[in-house]
């Protein structure tokens, strides 16, 4: 599905086309769609993913990210500030021009948290610009940060993790269910008394509503006399 949206997209005249994916779309059929196109791609990459490495002597060696990673030293990293509303977070990345098996060249990028602690919130990164320098390459890559907090929430709210979209018109339907949460989540944000901040506390809230007033409902049947096979069948349990 993402090859032929890409096959088949228009791009605005006069402007140049960059697809920008996640690590499940970084592949060779998606990289290829678009460089036919003449359009660039960035996107995360798995750990698993093997790089070739050129040593002084010229010897070659391919290796997995993961393993490449913790071979850094404070000293191959620089300090970049991530986009944000809130005036940038700060981390830190190290970026190599290389050859990633399949994808062929790329300018990878690895990302952390904490110098001291870096395999504790490292991420790659791919792209085919192969002269990005760091903060250039952040900069690209937090353009489409929205699109990600996006399936956050729905994984968050709706459990999406579990769901597999095999058809456009799964997608269409998924999404038409989303923007009903998130519509029906913003009105209760909207509420003058309301003091929750994001689209989770106001479905926990929600939630911690409904089941007090499913105590209090179980209460009064009880106490109205019912007996525990009579609310059972009024539950459909």
């Amino acid at each position: 599905m993402a090859v032929h949206e890409i096959e088949n997209f228009e791009p605005v005249p006069n402007t140049h086309t960059h697809v920008l994916i996640d690590t499940w779309f970084h592949c060779k059929r998606v990289r290829k769609a678009a460089q036919k196109k003449g359009w660039d791609v960035s996107g995360g990459l798995k750990s698993n993913r093997m790089m070739r490495l050129i040593h002084d002597d010229d010897s070659r060696e391919w290796m997995k990210l993961s393993n490449y990673a913790p071979g850094l030293t404070p000293e191959d990293w620089q300090e970049v500030v991530w986009p944000s509303e809130n005036g940038g977070q700060r981390l830190y990345a190290h970026v190599i021009t290389t050859w990633i098996r399949k994808l062929v060249p790329t300018q990878l990028m690895i990302t952390c948290h904490d110098l001291h602690n870096p395999l504790k919130s490292i991420r790659y990164w791919g792209s085919t610009i192969l002269d990005l320098d760091a903060q250039s390459f952040i900069d690209t890559l937090a353009i489409r940060w929205n699109i990600e907090t996006f399936f956050e929430y729905d994984k968050d709210l709706l459990g999406s993790d579990h769901y597999q979209v095999m058809s456009a018109k799964g997608f269409q339907r998924f999404w038409t269910l989303t923007s009903c949460l998130l519509c029906f989540l913003d009105e209760q944000r909207a509420y003058p008394d309301s003091v929750f901040l994001t689209y989770g506390d106001a479905k926990r809230l929600i939630q911690y509503d409904h089941k007090i007033r499913l105590l209090e409902w179980l209460e009064a049947q009880f106490k109205s006399g019912m007996t525990v096979d009579q609310v059972r069948l009024q539950l459909a349990l």
